[in-house]
């Protein structure tokens, strides 16, 4: 049965050509999407980017709101032993005037009340948008941990649906579910939001990469299936270079992932 197979399958080739026009088309359209796949694998790298925060200490402005930044933080800041403002703590608010402040000084320190203000940070990232430090700090190990466990899941996932729907169907439900966690990813309003879309893009982008090799790979023979498979990696290589010049020039990390999910929405025309 499975000789018959091979020699109908053999004969499909014979027609179409061994890398014919349908064979080039099937790795171009298949093979686009892996340019977001890479930008949703990579993603993290931008948007967890180091930055020095501070108490937010505008109450003192209520004293006098054309205090400079500088002089707001020299008076409400306690300072470690290398001059340097502490991150996690603040003087804690008193009922003075500002002469008396300036004046006398304050020294009882209290952990940041009113959240943290990011001086030198150029762009939002996600560390600034939801305030994980001094005692929130993010584990990008962790992180990691999660993303790679969702892309294990989605490999054995996707691969049995491969087989039991068939590598069409399974394709464009991968597509699906990069377009609604991609996309889903700039609107998250919590940190714990964030891990689940990115759990669920990581099935996808697996998902994708396996069904959509497999795919092209079955309709070549011989040396162009190797080929093939190096130029699913030029398509990857493509999506990381495209990250890299967003995330240099986006000034919000929202921003980076409504930019690179949109060219998904496209490909839903995959369908026909």
């Amino acid at each position: 049965m499975d000789t018959k197979k091979d020699d109908k399958f053999a004969d499909v080739l014979d027609a179409v050509g061994e890398f014919g026009t349908f064979q080039w088309r099937l790795i171009v359209l298949t093979f686009i999407p892996n340019i977001m796949s890479s930008f949703f694998m990579f993603a993290d790298h931008f948007v967890f980017s180091e930055e020095k925060p501070y108490c937010n200490t505008s109450w003192i402005l209520a004293l006098d709101p054309n205090l400079s930044e500088a002089e707001q933080m020299n008076l409400t800041l306690p300072r470690a032993h290398n001059g340097s403002f502490l991150t996690c703590l603040m003087y804690l608010p008193v009922s003075w005037d500002l002469e008396s402040i300036i004046q006398f000084g304050l020294n009882i320190t209290d952990p940041c009340e009113d959240g943290w203000i990011y001086p030198e940070s150029k762009r939002r990232s996600l560390i600034s948008e939801f305030d994980l430090v001094c005692g929130k700090e993010l584990d990008k190990e962790t992180v990691q941990t999660m993303f790679m466990t969702g892309q294990l899941i989605g490999s054995l996932i996707f691969g049995l649906l491969s087989d039991k729907l068939g590598r069409y169907p399974t394709i464009l439900l991968s597509l699906l579910g990069l377009m609604f966690f991609g996309f889903g990813t700039a609107f998250v309003n919590s940190f714990h939001q964030y891990l689940f879309f990115r759990f669920g893009v990581s099935q996808a982008v697996m998902g994708y990469a396996i069904v959509s090799l497999t795919l092209v790979t079955e309709w070549l023979v011989g040396e162009h299936r190797a080929h093939a498979v190096i130029l699913e990696h030029c398509f990857f290589s493509v999506g990381i270079m495209f990250l890299t010049g967003l995330a240099y020039n986006l000034p919000h990390w929202r921003m980076l992932f409504l930019v690179g999910a949109v060219p998904v929405f496209p490909l839903i025309s995959y369908i026909w």
